[in-house]
């Protein structure tokens, strides 16, 4: 591959950015600046990248500095759920769900760690308080569909 399309593909899967999102991140913590993204990019890139317990601790440091942030709380629910510490994930989302019950994230990852601790009911349960919360008639016809 040449230089020129080797760049192209970088640019056309979003690397470039998220290079630049990384860089960013690792540039303000150096600087001593702690603050919750910083450490959430920095995790979630060391956790798709295929660190885990990297990107684990950076988010676990990012969930402390902000305990209220959805994509934080989320992102580090999904790096345990990686990890296979579901319990773990559920509860955290649980605790995300009390103060923003509507976020679908956090349901959606519920769902999925019912579904890995072989909860179907629980799992069953949240997949349709998703479905009504994206859309309430879907509820409806999911229902309908599963009973």
């Amino acid at each position: 591959m040449k230089t020129g399309a080797f760049f192209g593909e970088l640019k056309r899967r979003n690397v470039l950015r998220a290079g630049a999102f990384y860089a960013a991140a690792i540039w303000a913590l150096a600087q001593g600046i702690a603050f919750a993204t910083a450490y959430q990019w920095r995790g979630s890139l060391l956790t798709s990248s295929g660190d885990l317990a990297g990107g684990l601790a950076s988010l676990e440091r990012a969930s402390a500095l902000d305990p209220r942030s959805l994509v934080v709380g989320e992102n580090h629910a999904f790096a345990l759920r990686s990890l296979g510490r579901d319990a773990e994930a559920k509860a955290l989302c649980m605790r995300i769900l009390v103060f923003a019950p509507e976020y679908v994230g956090c349901m959606d990852d519920i769902a999925m760690a019912d579904l890995q601790l072989r909860d179907y009911a629980g799992a069953r349960s949240m997949l349709e308080r998703l479905a009504a919360t994206l859309n309430p008639s879907a509820a409806v016809m999911g229902r309908e569909l599963t009973d």
